[in-house]
C-alpha cells in the first residue's frame, strides 16, 4: 500500500528526435570577403561590428579551405569527410596542418578563389532561424524586391545556378554560412541584403518515465467517496462542509477482489514537489497478478 514511488535510471529514457521545421525565408546580409592587406585601400569595411573584407576573406579560407589548397586546374576538387581527395588533382594541399571543418557524410566542390584582390560574398543566418543545423536541400537564395537570379543547394554542401546547375560557393549547413566564390557570380550578386529560404532542423528531447505498479502496490484508493463513518462538520478548514475524519473505508473496498483504478500519474521531485501530472484516457484498474507499466512521455 502507498501513493509514492521513487524512480530509477533504467525506468527514465532520454531519446533525441530530429525534427525539421517550416520553409522560412529571411533577409540575410551578405558580406564582403577580399583577398587584399588588412588596411588597404581596397579593404571594404562591412557593416558594424562585421570585420572588415581581408578579415571576412581570410576566416573563410581559414576555416572552410585551406586544406584544399592550391586549387585544382579543373578548376575544382572533391573531398569526403577524411579530407582525401575524391575527384580533380591528387597534389592538391589536402594532408596541410589546417584542420578544416568539414561536414560528415557530404562531398562538396571546394574551389577558393586565391587571385590578388579576388572576392567572396559570405551570408550569415542566425542560429535562431535554422535551430542545430540547415536541412541539405532546402537553402535558396533570391535578390530582394525582383527575382533576378537564383541559387539553391544540391544538398552535399554546394550552392550551385538555378538555370545553369554550375557550381557557385557551398553552404556549411551546421554553422548556417552561405559562400559564394565563383568570381563572375560574385560581381554580378552584389553586396547587401538577399532572400535565402531554409529549412531549420531541431533535435527535440523525448524523455520517457516508465512507472511499474506491482500486484502488491497501490492497492488504496483516495477517492472519498469511499470513506465511510461518522459524519463532522470542521468549520476550521472548510466551514459548512461535511468531511470524513474517521478513515475507515467501506466494506466492498476492503475485499479482496477490490481494484482501484488508475486516472492519472503524478511526477515528484527530491522534494516531494509536484513536477507534472499525466492524465489517462481512461481510467484503468490495477492488477492482483501481474505487473502493469504506464509509460510517460514528455517532450522538450
Amino acid at each position: 500500500m502507498g501513493a509514492f514511488k521513487s524512480l530509477t535510471s533504467q525506468d527514465i529514457i532520454v531519446s533525441p528526435l530530429v525534427v525539421h521545421g517550416a520553409s522560412t525565408t529571411q533577409a540575410i546580409t551578405f558580406l564582403v570577403g577580399n583577398n587584399t592587406s588588412y588596411g588597404s585601400a581596397i579593404d571594404i569595411s562591412n557593416t558594424s561590428p562585421w570585420p572588415s573584407s581581408s578579415l571576412v576573406y581570410n576566416s573563410i579560407k581559414q576555416l572552410y579551405y585551406s586544406n584544399t589548397l592550391p586549387n585544382d586546374p579543373q578548376p575544382y576538387i572533391v573531398i569526403d569527410n577524411q579530407g582525401n581527395v575524391v575527384e580533380g588533382s591528387q597534389t592538391a594541399n589536402v594532408n596541410s596542418r589546417y584542420d578544416n571543418y568539414l561536414q560528415s557524410g557530404l562531398y562538396p566542390v571546394k574551389n577558393f578563389p586565391t587571385g590578388e584582390n579576388d572576392e567572396i560574398s559570405v551570408g550569415i543566418i542566425p542560429q535562431s532561424l535554422f535551430g542545430d543545423y540547415i536541412k541539405p536541400g532546402s537553402v535558396t537564395i533570391s535578390s530582394v524586391g525582383s527575382a533576378t537570379f537564383g541559387y539553391n543547394d544540391d544538398a552535399q554542401g554546394n550552392i550551385i545556378d538555378f538555370n545553369t546547375g554550375e557550381y557557385i560557393g557551398n553552404v556549411i549547413y551546421t554553422h548556417g554560412i552561405i559562400i559564394i566564390t565563383d568570381q563572375d557570380v560574385v560581381k554580378n550578386f552584389g553586396y547587401g541584403v538577399r532572400n535565402v529560404g531554409i529549412i531549420p532542423t531541431r533535435t527535440v528531447y523525448e524523455t520517457q518515465y516508465k512507472c511499474t505498479i506491482r500486484p502488491d502496490e497501490f492497492n488504496y484508493s483516495q477517492n472519498p467517496t469511499l470513506l465511510t463513518g461518522k459524519q463532522l462538520i470542521n468549520p476550521i478548514i472548510s466551514p459548512g462542509v461535511i468531511v470524513n475524519t474517521s478513515g475507515d473505508m467501506i466494506d466492498f473496498v476492503t475485499g479482496s477482489a477490490f481494484s482501484p483504478y488508475i486516472t492519472s500519474v503524478g511526477l515528484y521531485n527530491t522534494n516531494n514537489e509536484l513536477l507534472a501530472v499525466a492524465k489517462l484516457s481512461q481510467p484503468i484498474p490495477t492488477s492482483r497478478t501481474v505487473d502493469m507499466n504506464i509509460v510517460i512521455n514528455m517532450d522538450k
